[in-house]
């Protein structure tokens, strides 16, 4: 009988570890996506580590007197300038953080009066994506697919978005926002499905799992 209460009970515990994720309640569904409430524990037993794939190499690209340029594959650049307003306090200086060839980004680092943020330049085309700050992660999917990028957004109350782009087709874009809630510390599943937290704009409530399930 004893025996049987162990096998009973780990029974139950494997059940509850590998419930499935279509178990979530879904907060919200639409053509593009599915965003579910998680739990902490499949928060944390969920995901793969972020990667980094970009590549430092400061023998092609330097900073010459405060000018920063990046070749494109169409033939063109894109060029940043530091740049100085001694009269009203300001400033802008950029830094080159890397390429990655197999997404096709370079990584950037602007520092300014307020704030610091990365800017993502597409190699072919020359477009310029902003991250929501410079301790933030380009986080993307395993297989090199799609990656997301986190914005703010300051409405009554402030909350965050993240903003998710297919890596072939960067201007079709999926965004998704709670008011409230900033979205952090994203992990990809897979391809079509990552998790991450979602902290309240004051701290003071507990922190949301989420799970989101990419249908595009």
């Amino acid at each position: 009988m004893k025996s049987y209460t162990i096998s009973l009970l780990l029974s139950l515990l494997f059940v509850a570890i590998n419930l499935p994720a279509q178990d979530f309640k879904v907060i919200e569904e639409t053509k593009d996506y599915i965003l579910k409430v998680a739990d902490s524990g499949y928060y944390y037993a969920h995901g793969l580590p972020p990667k980094d794939d970009f590549v430092l190499d400061t023998t092609k690209i330097h900073k010459v007197n405060g000018v920063l340029k990046l070749p494109l594959d169409n033939g063109k650049e894109v060029v940043f300038r530091d740049t100085v307003d001694s009269l009203n306090y300001n400033y802008a200086e950029y830094k080159f953080k890397g390429i990655s060839k197999k997404l096709a980004f370079y990584l950037i680092t602007q520092h300014s009066t307020y704030l610091g943020t990365d800017l993502i330049v597409h190699v072919n085309t020359g477009k310029i994506d902003t991250m929501v700050s410079s301790q933030s992660k380009l986080i993307y999917s395993p297989s090199f697919i799609y990656y997301c990028n986190y914005l703010l957004s300051w409405q009554n109350p402030p909350g965050g978005i993240i903003i998710i782009k297919n890596i072939k087709t960067p201007k079709k874009e999926i965004s998704i926002s709670l008011p409230g809630y900033y979205f952090d510390e994203i992990k990809w599943n897979d391809d079509k499905s990552f998790v991450c937290l979602g902290i309240y704009w004051d701290y003071k409530p507990p922190i949301k799992y989420y799970l989101i399930q990419i249908k595009q």
